[in-house]
Order: C-alpha cells, then sequence, then structure tokens
C-alpha cells in the first residue's frame, strides 16, 4: 500500500549512519531513497526492482547497484535480489516506533502489512528483529513448526532421508545462501531471471535486462512509463516473445517514419511494447524489417502450391522483402530451382 508521507529524522546526517554515508553521495542518495520512496512501506520490507531506483534517482544502473551493495555491506539495510526484495533495518523503528506494547492498534497495522510482503529470506531477519520488541503474534512463515517428540523426531528424520535418496534433487548451490530449503516454497522467479540449468545465451539475467531497458528507455521518443513499462519488457523476455534485436529493430523502423514525426503519435512506451509494435512496419518507413529468415522459411513451406509460384508471390506481395529474399525462399521450396 502507498504511504501518503514518510519520515525522515535530522539525525540521519549526523547519526552513525550519516557519518558512514559521508563522501559517498551515490550510497547518501540511495539510502534517503529507500525510506522515502513511492513503493517502500512503514516495515521497511518490500518489493524494489533495482531498475526503479536507478530509473526515480537518476543514477546510473551500475551507479544505484554498487550503492546498494556498500549500504547492505554497511548493515543499513538487506537485500533478497532474487526476488527484488530489500529490507531497511531500522526504518520501522523509525517510521512506528522504538517497541509498540499492550494492545497498541499500530501492531495490527505492522501484521498486516507483513502479511502482504512475498514469501522471502528477509521475513526471517524482519522478525528476528522486531518480533518481540512489536510483540508480533503472527508467526514467521519462514519458521517451522513446533518441535515434536523425541520418537516422532526420529521416525520423521528417517521418513525424510529415504524420501532425499530417491526424490530430492541436489542441495542448492553455496552461490545462492538466500534460497530457501527444499521444505519451503520457493518464491516466484523474476521476469528476467534465470532457472537452473538454462542456456545463459537465452534468456539474459535480470540486471543485464534492465540495463538494456534503462538504455532502450533513454532513446524511445515517446513518454516513458517506466513502471509499467518496465513489467511489460520483463514479461517479453520472460515468454520469450520477442529479442532484444527485435525490439531495437522495431524501433529503428519507427523513428524513421513520418508519422512518428508528429509526437502527439507516439505512444507511450508501456502500449507500444504491450501491443508489441516492434513487429509492425510503418507504411512510410524507409527502413526494412529484420526478418527471421528461418521463420521466413517455416511460413515459406505452407505457401508454397504444386506449381510452386503462385502461393508464394501473394504471400511475397505482403512483405516487406527484397529480390535475393524471395529467391532464397523459393529454393528452400525447391532446390531444383536455380533462378
Amino acid at each position: 500500500m502507498s504511504r501518503e508521507y514518510g519520515k525522515v529524522s535530522p539525525q540521519f546526517w549526523i547519526g552513525d549512519t550519516g557519518k558512514q554515508l559521508r563522501g559517498d553521495p551515490e550510497a547518501q542518495l540511495l539510502a534517503l531513497y529507500l525510506v522515502s520512496n513511492p513503493h517502500a512501506n512503514m516495515i521497511g520490507l518490500y518489493y524494489l526492482p533495482l531498475m526503479y531506483a536507478a530509473h526515480e534517482t537518476g543514477l546510473p544502473l551500475e551507479g544505484a547497484s554498487e550503492a546498494l551493495r556498500r549500504l547492505s555491506e554497511g548493515g543499513f539495510c538487506s537485500v533478497d535480489a532474487s526476488n527484488d526484495m530489500v529490507f531497511v533495518r531500522e526504518m520501522a523503528k523509525w517510521q512506528i516506533a522504538p517497541e509498540l506494547k499492550g494492545k497498541d492498534k499500530r501492531i495490527k497495522g505492522v501484521e498486516n502489512e507483513l502479511a502482504r510482503v512475498p514469501k522471502t529470506p528477509l521475513l526471517l531477519e524482519f522478525y528476528e528483529r522486531y518480533s518481540h520488541c512489536f510483540n508480533l503474534s503472527l508467526p514467521c512463515p519462514f519458521k517451522g513448526p513446533s518441535k515434536p517428540l523425541r520418537s516422532q523426531e526420529q521416525e520423521q528424520e528417517q521418513e525424510q532421508e529415504q524420501e532425499q535418496e530417491i526424490l530430492s534433487p541436489p542441495s542448492p548451490s553455496l552461490r545462492h545462501p538466500d534460497k530457501p530449503s527444499p521444505q519451503q516454497k520457493e518464491p516466484q522467479r523474476g521476469v528476467c531471471e534465470k532457472a537452473e540449468g538454462e542456456n545463459p545465451e537465452e534468456l539474459p539475467e535480470l540486471i543485464d535486462g534492465d540495463v538494456a531497458f534503462l538504455d532502450f528507455a533513454e532513446r524511445y521518443p515517446g513518454e516513458v512509463d517506466a513502471l509499467k513499462a518496465g513489467t511489460v519488457w520483463r514479461r517479453l523476455f520472460k515468454a520469450r516473445a520477442c529479442s532484444l534485436e527485435q525490439i531495437e529493430d522495431g524501433l529503428e523502423r519507427w523513428m524513421n517514419c513520418n508519422r512518428w514525426k508528429d509526437p502527439q503519435y507516439i505512444p507511450k512506451l508501456s502500449t507500444w511494447l504491450h501491443e508489441q509494435r516492434f513487429q509492425d512496419n510503418p507504411p512510410d518507413s524507409n527502413i526494412r524489417p529484420a526478418y527471421d529468415m528461418e521463420r521466413l522459411e517455416r511460413q515459406a513451406k505452407k505457401y508454397f502450391d504444386i506449381d510452386g509460384q503462385p502461393g508464394l508471390d501473394a504471400w511475397f506481395a505482403t512483405l516487406d522483402i527484397d529480390d535475393e529474399t524471395k529467391r532464397r525462399l523459393r529454393q528452400c521450396c525447391d532446390p531444383t530451382l536455380t533462378t
């Protein structure tokens, strides 16, 4: 839930945090952003893709990433990069109170906020920091059930060992120390993240996808509604509905058409991406669309008839391709053709 305001104490600049950040303007800016941005909540545990922070602070993505790393190493915040979550450790104390007692209605407010937070290892860190001083009754979703009797525990351990030998996948890589254990439900992956075993050439890492998006958004001539457009961008790459090259080629074609010389005809970036207009060829564009030759060859075989030419010619009339491409497609359908 979006807040109408947030508290920033003057102590921010002269306290321990402020002293640590002196001489590091990027980290200072990002720290102030983390406690006051429109995506934050009063408990300081919330969803924040790095590209949001980069776009809204004006920092380059690499600069925002480095500043966030320094803040994390300095103890100001914790980051769950795989789920785009951040936990500003003292923010609940600053925004709510150092502690809550008895029937304070704010306790329920904190629990309501926690109920809205997606599962993340940072929840456990929050509970370790605030469960006692805020008198929280809501159990931490990352804590297991109460300890069973000894006889039950032994039976369960034996059963689990047998199941793991047959069914369990290998233990998580040490490169992902914050990944939940196999007994816990794994949080949903981000749109541009890779699953284990995926070819790194097929789907860009999250940060690479964000860098490409920010670079693309800077060159888009129309209105850039970054949050919506970034969400659509990630969905496109997650679904593998297109490649970065196709989007880049599409933008070049549209930027060279007469229609876009009038800004009123340029849609918002989120609309342009959502409707996949990068697949279209503007009628007055001076640039030919970049076609995937393998895809064209598959389509050509569908249009190819017994006589060879009529079906293909009718299809060629709908495309903006040169004579050499037409010749190659005819040969693909009938290798005996030499011209």
